[in-house]
């Protein structure tokens, strides 16, 4: 599963979610939390490619709630040997 976000279009939580729920295959990601998230992307079985485009610009619009997503994706890394993480 490959998850893209880009910064320049990201420029809310509610554009994060709408984001996230179209490239994550499953019925059960309803919460727009990332509580809801991490439980979605820590029981996947298959390898996760997360990629992050314009980082500083998701930084800038989603404040101190992207250091919390990014933080979420890094722990994702460190339980999980499927989970990679991109930053372009």
């Amino acid at each position: 599963m490959d998850i893209l976000l880009d910064g320049k279009k990201i420029i809310n939580k509610k554009t994060l979610y709408l984001t996230l729920k179209d490239q994550i295959n499953c019925d059960e990601f309803y919460g727009n939390n990332l509580d809801a998230l991490w439980e979605v992307l820590s029981s996947v079985e298959e390898e996760i490619k997360i990629i992050i485009n314009n980082q500083q610009d998701l930084i800038n619009n989603l404040g101190e709630y992207a250091d919390l997503l990014l933080e979420l994706f890094h722990d994702l890394k460190d339980v999980n040997e499927l989970v990679f993480i991109e930053v372009k």
